[in-house]
């Protein structure tokens, strides 16, 4: 298992592409978890999401649900935070 690798997502709210900024190759297994009090969007796509509206919500790290797995994708992961005006926290881990 490779080391954890810790982000800051822009206050943008930008979607940021999470293969390239890491140097992880599509298709690696991961787990990511919001590390913040933030939250994250998460989207699997080939291309950057067409929306802000896009994703699924990864809550604050006091929240049930600040974790998730990538498993068996063909997609690119793409992160951002869910709040314009605020930066998020991201911790990435290959499996």
């Amino acid at each position: 298992m490779a080391g954890i690798i810790n982000l800051t997502l822009p206050d943008t709210g930008e979607w940021v592409d999470i293969n390239t900024i890491t140097a992880i190759p599509i298709g690696t297994e991961l787990t990511l978890q919001c590390t913040g009090v933030n939250w994250v969007k998460l989207q699997e796509s080939s291309t950057t999401p067409a929306t802000l509206d896009q994703g699924k919500i990864l809550t604050g790290v006091a929240g049930s649900s600040s974790e998730a797995s990538v498993i068996n994708t063909p997609l690119r992961l793409w992160a951002r935070s869910s709040s314009v005006g605020k930066t998020a926290e991201l911790a990435v881990q290959e499996l």
